[in-house]
């Protein structure tokens, strides 16, 4: 959107007072509005490419969590379930989240399981052991997905090389294409929402300038979803938030597994324990074939060593 700002001075003060609206009084409509119309939404673009991977958890608190249908590893299709905000998405709102492989997390369901287990996020990290089941669906891109790449994150900047290469290359390729106090607004509004997507959130409200920044790319219609750094991964791995129709259009369902997750201190076992084998195309409904478990001087090696006993996956 073409909306700039007369001077930086003016941006820098309608950053101020957006960030101090109180997010749970300001209602979230207020806050879309603000964004669309008094500052402007700037992207990046980037490319999920056919054939990789896109990664889905989902932790089986119970024995009813036995899934056997394919939408049971989808996003919600019944959207009067959602009730809070998501980091992408306001109530009443599907989105499909997930992970995808980074350069320094090679696993995805890693980066998923971290982003909904409370013993591998912030302050619990390295201090609660636990184990866990969880359901993993492997996800293929059969058709390039376009999302907006937030990478403008300081701290994720200075720490990650990958994310590093990629704020370069974004930045370069706005000071290319505006004149140069546009370009300056540019970048530092997306530092502003790569902040608020990154946000360790305290309350649910906090997600509102996150969801309303996703919500005003998405409408363009130009974007598959959204890709942004995972805060629990302290910034290492990377996920992704899909809209239903990205899903249906260019993923498929390749496999399911069921896994056991041991957590000790910041070290994660995975162990495959079921699996559906390859779906065939249009297939719904699954079964699981038991898998045989790592033996358990195997998974007390690699807590001590690190190192890992022979993939089964």
């Amino acid at each position: 959107m073409d909306i700039f700002c007369r001077t930086p001075r003016e941006l820098k003060r309608k950053l101020k007072a957006f960030q101090q609206l109180d997010p749970v009084s300001t209602p979230y409509r207020k806050i879309l509005e603000i964004i669309n119309k008094e500052l402007f939404v700037p992207v990046t673009v980037a490319k999920i490419h056919a054939g990789q991977y896109v990664e889905r958890v989902r932790i089986m608190n119970n024995p009813d969590d036995i899934f056997t249908k394919k939408a049971d590893l989808s996003y919600i299709t019944d959207t009067s379930k959602i009730t809070t905000f998501g980091r992408a998405n306001p109530p009443g709102k599907a989105m499909f989240y997930g992970a995808v492989k980074s350069t320094m997390v090679s696993s995805p369901r890693i980066v998923a399981l971290a982003e909904t287990e409370e013993a591998l996020q912030g302050v619990n990290k390295g201090i609660t052991d636990k184990k866990l089941i969880m359901t993993v669906g492997k996800w293929v891109v059969k058709k390039d997905l376009i999302v907006s790449e937030m990478v403008f994150k300081k701290d994720a900047i200075d720490n990650i090389p990958e994310v590093k290469r990629a704020f370069d290359q974004h930045s370069r390729e706005i000071m290319a294409r505006h004149p140069l106090p546009e370009a300056k607004q540019s970048l530092a509004l997306l530092e502003f929402f790569s902040e608020a997507m990154a946000k360790r959130t305290l309350t649910n409200a906090d997600y509102k300038i996150s969801a309303a920044f996703t919500e005003s790319i998405l409408k363009t219609g130009q974007f598959d979803g959204i890709m942004f750094q995972s805060v629990q991964t302290d910034f290492e791995g990377t996920n992704v938030a899909l809209t239903p129709k990205a899903v249906d259009e260019s993923l498929y369902l390749e496999e399911a597994l069921v896994v056991a997750a041991e957590i000790r201190g910041k070290r994660v076992f995975l162990d495959n324990l079921a699996r559906t084998g390859i779906f065939q195309p249009d297939q719904q409904e699954f079964g699981w074939a038991l898998m045989e478990a790592t033996p358990e001087e195997e998974i007390e090696h690699f807590f001590a060593t690190g190192e890992l006993p022979k993939s089964k996956d």
